[in-house]
């Protein structure tokens, strides 16, 4: 008797993450990011020492927006490295040989 009290409850229990799942996912919006187009630059001057970390839960709207320190359009200029997504910064801004 307990062992099909319990898959009941297990079956009971899977039905209800799946719809709970479902419920989640429909409300979500998916953008995919990857591919060619990007641009990377390193901010060397970004003063990063003193921001403050926020960990989860946190609202977007409640972060600090730090411009580079070149503007907008440093992003464009000479000195940034053409990059893909996906992709780490040290891909395509380390110097020195290293892992691939």
């Amino acid at each position: 008797m307990i062992p099909r009290l319990f898959l009941r409850a297990f079956l009971l229990l899977s039905l209800a993450c799946s719809f709970l799942g479902n419920t989640a996912q429909a409300n979500r919006i998916e953008l995919s990011l990857s591919g060619q187009g990007w641009a990377l630059w390193h901010d060397q001057a970004a003063p990063y020492l003193s921001d403050t970390l926020h960990l989860p839960p946190v609202s977007l709207q409640d972060l600090p927006s730090s411009p580079p320190t070149g503007g907008w359009s440093s992003l464009a200029g000479a000195s940034a490295v053409a990059a893909h997504v996906p992709g780490t910064a040290e891909e395509f801004l380390q110097k020195l040989p290293g892992p691939k």
